[in-house]
């Protein structure tokens, strides 16, 4: 053990040949704020370089995702359908594999079974977006809610979800990460809420220069538009028509009870039906103030932001997401209190048309920059970067480690005094399999982390050129609890003694050093313990 220290050979890190590759993965992409994030998330990926692929079952809002840069993959990922659903593990599976996807980022409950399933069997990183706080009265639908949290990482959109997933849930806050949903201000502007588009759009609803008070969301109860409708009834300010936007969806039934209540409110031709908008930009220029009376909390109120951004004040029920997104220049409300909202309508809509000018400035000034894409894109790679390796070499463990173990390696005569000697981490491994192979290494250190299946393809294309070792790289251990794919290597090189079935015994020790053995029987094993005895001593340290 005397004498100078062993120097390694020059060590190269096998690098990827292509982008950091994103599978999000959504039910369907109609129009909904969701579907909306995603576009734009889109938009920001493909800005900053990566390659951006969604999967999702269809959409109105797919075509928007491939004209800006992103590739669409047509699966049933919407299905609730437990056949369906087992197939689809293996339609992501082959998703994941032909693309070379580096994290998986699911952003709804049903795929995200599917999508966990095929993560884990591909061994990429997986992260969720918790777009909503479900709440649930069963054992069953709490299980079937906390399937987003069954990830590497898990997103909120706001501090209400961020409030909700921990009580309802329970999972350790390291493990989740607070990321507004991106609002793409060069789309919602004052500028381009006006024009000639803008003024034909408020024409056609108001004909006799009414201000109009939009509603948008979708056509469901909890949305609250026949609530609106009767607390508009009873407020009856004149001078304004109520337009009440969104998709039906399929819930007939409560889209006629909206015509039958506005029939019965006195109100007239005053309350509008004008179904779903493409453009909510020209929405928003083409109104006055917006209202939003959901009777349920919004785990995060998008169309609130948009609005204000736009310069458009904004009434909203006093829970939820509205807390965070709506605090100046607009007005919040007791949740179904149709007294509060009566007069609260009276007192805010009684205002000038400079008055609400004002209030909408103060309100796009509150939230400018705060939702902005490039805000929220940047700190959705940061989380990427938690699970997965985004710029190279500088979030990755520097070489000296390596080299120390390659200098150890080399100092008992294994894989050579000169040469070179190859590093393949998880990262790398991938690289290798998608670019040119490496010349011929003396040593090829395989980190433990790296999949089965590249590891197969690094024996068949590597062997035979010089030794590989497989090296416990600690961050990961956790991830890759079976083994049995390290066997078919050469040497394993640990900071402990680690059991390998049916092949190892616990080798106990009382020296902090490394565990370098070769794949062997029970019996050479124990034999081999005796004669590695001074490269464990040699690489002390190491770890």
């Amino acid at each position: 053990m005397n004498g100078p220290a062993p120097t390694a050979p020059d060590l190269h890190r096998a690098l990827p040949a292509r982008p950091v590759t994103v599978l999000q993965i959504v039910p369907r992409m109609d129009h909904g704020g969701v579907e909306r994030a995603v576009v734009d998330f889109n938009r920001g990926l493909v800005a900053h370089g990566l390659r951006s692929i969604l999967a999702t079952s269809g959409g109105r809002l797919c075509d928007r995702v491939t004209e800006e840069g992103g590739v669409v993959v047509s699966l049933p990922v919407q299905s609730k359908n437990p056949l369906v659903m087992a197939l689809n593990i293996l339609r992501l599976r082959r998703l994941i594999r032909s693309e070379g996807v580096d994290v998986v980022h699911v952003r709804s409950r049903a795929p995200a079974f599917s999508a966990i399933a095929a993560a884990r069997w591909t061994d990429v990183p997986i992260v969720s977006t918790c777009h909503g706080a479900h709440a649930a009265r069963t054992a069953i639908k709490r299980a079937y809610n906390r399937i987003l949290t069954r990830v590497d990482l898990v997103m909120v959109n706001s501090r209400y979800t961020h409030r909700h997933v921990l009580s309802e849930h329970r999972i350790p806050r390291s493990r989740m990460r607070l990321v507004p949903e991106a609002v793409d201000e060069t789309r919602f502007s004052p500028e381009l809420a006006d024009g000639r588009a803008v003024e034909d759009l408020r024409r056609t609803w108001s004909p006799d220069g009414l201000r109009i008070l939009l509603c948008p969301g979708r056509l469901t109860r909890w949305k609250g538009q026949d609530f609106l409708i009767a607390a508009f009834a009873r407020a009856n300010v004149e001078g304004w028509r109520l337009v009440l936007a969104g998709d039906r969806q399929g819930r007939g039934a409560y889209a006629r009870d909206l015509g039958r209540l506005a029939q019965h409110s006195g109100l007239g031709d005053r309350i509008l039906f004008v179904g779903d908008l493409a453009d909510m930009t020209l929405a928003y220029g083409a109104c006055d103030a917006v209202a939003l009376p959901s009777l349920k909390p919004e785990s995060f109120g998008r169309v609130a932001v948009e609005a204000q951004l736009t310069g458009r004040p904004v009434i909203a029920a006093d829970l939820g997401g509205f807390q965070e997104t709506v605090t100046t220049g607009g007005l919040r409300l007791p949740v179904g209190d149709l007294d509060a909202w009566t007069t609260g309508l009276q007192a805010f809509l009684g205002r000038t048309r400079e008055a609400h000018a004002t209030l909408g400035e103060a309100a796009r000034r509150s939230v400018s920059g705060v939702y902005a894409l490039a805000t929220t894109t940047a700190a959705t790679l940061s989380c990427y970067a938690e699970v997965v390796d985004l710029e190279g070499d500088e979030r990755r463990e520097p070489l000296d480690r390596w080299r120390r173990i390659a200098a150890a390696l080399a100092a008992q005569g294994l894989g050579g005094e000169t040469g070179e000697v190859l590093v393949v981490d998880r990262w790398g491994a991938r690289g290798l399999q998608s670019g040119p192979p490496p010349e011929a290494p003396n040593l090829v250190l395989v980190a433990s982390d790296v999949s089965a299946e590249a590891m197969t393809w690094i024996k068949r294309r590597l062997a035979g050129h010089g030794t590989i070792a497989v090296v416990d790289d600690g961050p990961w251990r956790h991830r890759n609890r079976r083994r049995g794919h390290w066997l078919d290597f050469g040497l394993y090189v640990s900071p402990e003694p680690v059991r390998m079935a049916g092949r190892a015994l616990w080798l106990l020790t009382t020296v902090p050093a490394m565990d370098v053995r070769p794949r062997d029987s029970i019996g050479r094993v124990a034999t081999d313990y005796l004669r590695l005895a001074p490269l464990w001593l040699a690489a002390a340290g190491i770890g």
